[in-house]
């Protein structure tokens, strides 16, 4: 049964638009039963009461990041939740013009591997791939937030759904993403990039949490040999499985100096810098995929594991990931989600691109649940142990 839930959101998540992005579409949603709060008022009918809402901000608490009312000509409206209600692990906040032309969304959200470089690649693919019309890359970079350099990864985009302007942009701050889109009419170019700069540079943490630098991936095209051999051989990993979830509870992209190990030392990412890139097909739909490049710069080393491969299947935090073991020569299948890893299985070699594919329609025992690490909102994590095949639980 529980494989039969993991194919299902694999395939949700490969053949369709996350939730998420449909909170921005070519028009803003039509407005709630009545007008936005008025300065000093309460949370409006139209909010969700893990918001705070004051008179000028509008505070997140499960994160401790509060975002402006108001960012150039986009004033908040509502406030709500996602993938988890009541449990605070993905929210968004949507701000408009008077005349609705432009429109923001601020979504913060839980991802198991939360990553900047990442989550703006996986974006990048939607908004460019959107069946409805894709977006041309205009440039990407990196962008202050509360007045401190390259902390925000950003892009921008024309042509987007046919005729919009849109923008985006990714703040890490502990483990939480928080991703910034504003979009309207193309000759309005101006009034939507300044919008999104209102809001990074009106971004604050008020929290535990602090923002983390930009971490771009170098990711040119890989070669056709990339792909390697044949299939890989699973392995039998009854006893891979405590081991496996211990680095998967770290933050891939590193601990902070308020995450130390047993030894006292800051646990280095397990994700490198230089990837190669190419497409993963299922059907009709298509997901970006990265392989590590083996010597590239900043190659991960957290823990003696490393990030091997990504399938990112979705734009909010949805992927697959191979980590290597290389002192043990395993590499353990991982798939990613908001407030959630599954470990699935532990194989001789990188799987191939057939048993990749074959985990967003069959994924059998190389897909079966071995084990699965909960995150919650407020910084704790619990792991559940799958019973064994034919236990009868």
């Amino acid at each position: 049964m529980r494989g039969t839930i993991f194919a299902a959101a694999l395939l949700l998540g490969l053949g369709a638009q996350p939730a998420f992005s449909q909170t921005h579409p070519s028009a803003p949603p039509s407005a709630p039963a009545s007008a936005p709060a008025a300065a000093g008022a309460a949370n409006s009918p139209g909010d969700s009461p893990i918001w705070s809402v004051g008179p000028d901000r509008l505070l997140f608490a499960p994160a401790g990041i509060s975002v402006p009312r108001r960012a150039g000509t986009v004033e908040h409206y509502e406030t709500r939740e996602f993938s988890h209600p009541g449990e605070g692990l993905d929210t968004v906040l949507q701000l408009r013009s008077a005349d609705r032309a432009v429109f923001a969304s601020v979504y913060v959200y839980l991802p198991s591997v939360s990553h900047t470089g990442l989550q703006a690649i996986a974006t990048d693919a939607a908004i460019q791939t959107n069946p409805k019309g894709g977006g041309k890359l205009l440039r990407s970079g990196t962008a202050s937030v509360g007045g401190k350099p390259r902390i925000a990864m950003t892009a921008a985009y024309s042509n987007y759904l046919g005729s919009l302007f849109t923008t985006s942009a990714f703040v890490k701050a502990g483990r939480w993403m928080v991703k910034i889109r504003a979009s309207g009419p193309q000759p309005r170019e101006a009034e939507v990039s300044a919008a999104l700069k209102a809001l990074l540079d009106g971004l604050k943490f008020e929290g535990a949490y602090r923002p983390r630098p930009a971490e771009p991936l170098e990711a040119g095209e890989c070669a056709a040999s990339a792909a390697g051999g044949g299939d890989a051989r699973l392995l039998d990993d009854k006893d891979q499985i405590i081991g496996a979830a211990l680095f998967a509870q770290l933050d891939a992209a590193g601990e902070e100096a308020t995450g130390k190990d047993a030894a006292g030392k800051a646990v280095p990412p397990r994700i490198g810098r230089t990837w190669c890139r190419s497409v993963l097909q299922v059907g009709d739909a298509r997901a970006p995929m990265l392989r590590a490049v083996s010597g590239g710069r900043g190659t991960g080393t957290g823990k003696g594991v490393r990030s091997e491969l990504f399938v990112l299947y979705s734009d909010s935090g949805g992927m697959l990931e191979v980590v290597g073991l290389p002192t043990e020569k395993k590499h353990i299948l991982l798939n990613h989600a908001i407030g959630e890893t599954l470990i699935l299985g532990t194989f001789d070699a990188v799987p191939s691109d057939r048993q990749l594919r074959q985990l967003f329609t069959q994924p059998g025992e190389n897909g079966r649940v071995r084990a699965s690490i909960v995150m919650k909102a407020d910084g704790d994590s619990e792991l559940r142990i799958a019973p064994p095949p034919g236990s009868g639980n």
